[in-house]
């Protein structure tokens, strides 16, 4: 019995260890600008998966504002922010599928919550492509489909670190 724990637990951490090798290329942040306008994403590992949030900010005249950020308060009296927003795994550590839920749906006040397929692949080590493809989901609130994403789509980030 006790040797079969230590191979389960042998087997799991080799699986952890592999998992991690094949995700680690994509940890970090990676930016896109476009005029005065930088959309930023933040991934992370947890629990052997891919987890990331992002945001968008505009700099006019030196001032950074924040236009929106996917990790915001949801609930300001108890302080609970939405968390991560980017969902996903790689198999080969070139290119990972996740499932991204775009939270922040700008100029439309009747959706909560667009979910899409992001693929997000490496075309070297400080660059990848980032490409949404829109889930059939209906917004539980108001049982319509949000139109539009307000994140960007298609298009090529950096990696800032």
């Amino acid at each position: 019995m006790k040797k079969n724990v230590i191979i389960l637990i042998s087997l799991f951490s080799l699986f952890s260890f592999t998992n991690y090798n094949k995700n680690k290329s994509f940890i970090g942040d990676w930016v896109w600008k476009e005029d005065n306008k930088t959309f930023k994403v933040h991934l992370y590992s947890q629990n052997n998966m891919l987890k990331g949030d992002y945001s968008l900010m505009k700099t006019v005249e030196g001032i950074e504002t924040v236009m929106y950020k996917s990790n915001r308060v949801i609930d300001t009296v108890f302080n609970i922010s939405f968390g991560y927003a980017i969902a996903g795994n790689s198999k080969d550590g070139k290119e990972f599928h996740a499932i991204i839920k775009d939270n922040v749906l700008l100029g439309d006040g009747i959706h909560g919550v667009k979910e899409g397929a992001l693929n997000f692949t490496l075309l070297s080590k400080n660059k990848a492509t980032w490409k949404i493809v829109p889930l059939k989901t209906n917004d539980k609130k108001s049982k319509k489909e949000p139109e539009n994403f307000s994140v960007p789509i298609d298009i090529v980030l950096a990696k800032v670190n």
